[in-house]
């Protein structure tokens, strides 16, 4: 077997594999990556891509169909054409996975299609030849989990690849997930005219953000009809006549409820396949990494939702940590900081978290100093028709030092990136309550919760 020498092999093709490669080749250095797929990895192909186009949808819909006529838009009564909206989104996504491919190959990185598996530490064997490098980056990403209840479900039980490839909608759906994107596919399912079960295991929505948000969120939900039932687990399934039969427990306590489809929504790390025993590489729900995201094996490096918990699967956290990566692996020293990871999430209203929550920040010895701006009291926020929007700023008592900011409300998710740079920055609250933020816009009262932390809001009653 013919033995091919590189400064980095980069297995995976995703977000963080993409951005290890491209950095890499950058400064100077022969590149290979692997991928057993398609280019893009989950969130360009099966996650936050067509997650978020399926939701900007859900959210023209509602807004044409409730909100149009208070402006004085007479629109009819519109519907969503599944597959209009189908074909749209695979030509995205197609276009994406073409430009990813002309980056790589205009940085002279050596792509290579198939199934890589390691030899020892340093080599890696893919399409019957055999690859070495210093360096060794997986980037491998994340899959949906099988459904782990028992029960004979044939037909009924789908992963959340069932959502995006609809052609038309069941009537009865339950989704059983703590995954962030359940919230965007039960919007959407109800949406067009399902009736939705939005099943999940923790006490509460978005358990790792602030309370503040989760509550909103599920009363929202609650509102447009989403039956949430939180802090319960599916024991079991069974066809019956009717539909599935579903049997859910919560607090010791059994009930069935009967639907056309259940869909199974969990995320999990890629890695089974590349034969980690043998460079003796350990991992449980995901591979352990530093800061300079190495893992207890010299030279070889993880990336992205591999070396991560379920809730931080996110693209550009993938893609930070491929930068990281690529340039420890060229000799350079980098660190990734996760101070400012924004998360998103394109439910209406839109969610953005950045930083620490107020748990968070007690739990890291931080005495804290929180202030609240109701969007529905900013004047484009009332333009916008913002009624549950809110921005919750948490910053350090004693320094004032931003240390998150959490927001839910229209179009919050563009803002995500002024919050990122507030705390990327190490700005405090004096610092933002003084800065000139355009009027109107909803960035307004990015201000007025800086105020609200200092006593000394201005248009609006103080949260105390």
């Amino acid at each position: 077997m013919k033995t091919r020498k590189h400064d980095l092999i980069v297995v995976g093709g995703g977000a963080g594999g993409t951005a290890t490669a491209l950095r890499a080749a950058q400064l100077g250095g022969k590149v290979a990556l692997i991928e057993k797929n398609h280019l893009g990895g989950f969130c360009m192909n099966r996650g936050c891509i067509p997650f978020s186009h399926m939701a900007i949808a859900s959210d023209y819909l509602h807004k044409i169909s409730t909100l149009a006529r208070e402006m004085g838009i007479e629109a009819g009564s519109p519907k969503l054409n599944l597959s209009v909206l189908n074909r749209r989104q695979d030509e995205l996504i197609k276009g994406m996975r073409e430009g990813i491919r002309g980056l790589l190959t205009k940085s002279s990185v050596n792509l290579i299609s198939g199934d890589a598996q390691f030899v020892e530490p340093h080599t890696v064997i893919v399409a019957g030849q055999e690859l070495t490098a210093e360096n060794i980056v997986i980037a491998t990403g994340s899959k949906w989990a099988s459904p782990r209840f028992e029960g004979r479900f044939r037909d009924r039980v789908f992963d959340g690849d069932y959502v995006l490839s609809l052609r038309k909608v069941s009537e009865t759906l339950l989704i059983y997930s703590d995954n962030p994107f359940s919230l965007q596919a039960a919007q959407f399912l109800a949406r067009n005219g399902a009736t939705v079960y939005l099943v999940t295991t923790k006490r509460r929505l978005l358990y790792w953000e602030s309370k503040t948000i989760s509550s909103r969120i599920t009363k929202i939900l609650r509102e447009q009809g989403i039956h949430v039932l939180t802090g319960t687990s599916v024991a079991s399934c069974a066809n019956k006549r009717n539909g599935l039969e579903v049997t859910v427990v919560s607090n010791g306590e059994e009930k069935a409820i009967v639907v056309d489809k259940l869909i199974y929504m969990k995320k999990v790390a890629d890695f089974e396949e590349l034969g980690l025993d043998r460079i003796g590489l350990q991992a449980d729900d995901y591979l352990e990494v530093n800061e300079r995201m190495e893992t207890s094996v010299r030279g070889v490096y993880a990336v992205g939702d591999v070396a991560a918990p379920e809730q931080l699967h996110y693209s550009h956290l993938a893609s930070a940590g491929g930068l990281v990566a690529a340039q420890n692996c060229m000799g350079r020293t980098s660190y990734l900081d996760h101070r400012s990871l924004p998360r998103i999430l394109y439910t209406t209203p839109q969610i953005a978290c950045i930083g620490l929550s107020p748990k968070d920040a007690k739990a890291r010895g931080y005495k804290i100093l929180t202030g609240m701006a109701p969007l529905n009291m900013n004047p484009f926020g009332m333009i916008m028709f913002q009624v549950y929007g809110l921005i919750e700023l948490i910053a350090d008592k004693d320094y004032g030092e931003i240390l998150g900011i959490n927001m839910i409300g229209d179009e919050v998710c563009e803002m995500a990136g002024e919050a990122v740079l507030a705390i990327q920055l190490e700005a405090t609250v004096d610092d933002l309550a003084s800065a000139l933020f355009p009027h109107p816009t909803l960035s307004e009262s990015l201000s007025e919760a800086a105020r609200d932390c200092l006593g000394a809001t201005l248009y609006i009653p103080q949260s105390g």
